[in-house]
């Protein structure tokens, strides 16, 4: 139940990394221009040059075959893949966060919604089933 969850998340924010890839910025924030249009024009929208959005499409990608793959057939080694991805993932979005409180102060609603579900699936993937059971 835990890797369905987790799958869950992951597949939302893969599908809002989509949207942010194929949607140009002036349509997608069309309703708030002043705080979502200043986050995905920014110098921090680009990591070496590639755009935030194309990487979270890979790494989601990534992370959902996987998830399905520990799913289909349970293994250390693709727990192992699957909590350093997330790890790694969470504290990008933590860092990405910071950028959009802090640095910009704007916030696109999107990419929120992509940090928050990263974040979350670490979360769900760090419950221990102990809990859960009682």
């Amino acid at each position: 139940m835990k890797y369905k969850i987790l799958l869950t998340l992951l597949t939302i924010s893969l599908a809002f990394s989509i949207l942010l890839a194929i949607t140009p910025a002036n349509q997608i924030c069309s309703d708030d221009t002043s705080s979502c249009q200043a986050v995905q024009d920014s110098q921090y929208s680009n990591t070496f040059g590639i755009s935030n959005s194309i990487i979270g499409i890979v790494a989601f990608t990534i992370l959902i075959a996987i998830t399905l793959i520990h799913i289909k057939n349970p293994r250390k080694k693709t727990k192992i893949f699957l909590a350093t991805g997330i790890l790694i993932g969470t504290i990008a979005a933590l860092h990405f966060i910071y950028l959009q409180i802090f640095i910009l102060k704007a916030i696109c609603p999107y990419c929120m919604i992509i940090d928050i579900s990263t974040i979350a699936a670490l979360i769900i993937l760090a419950i221990n089933k102990k809990v859960l059971t009682y």
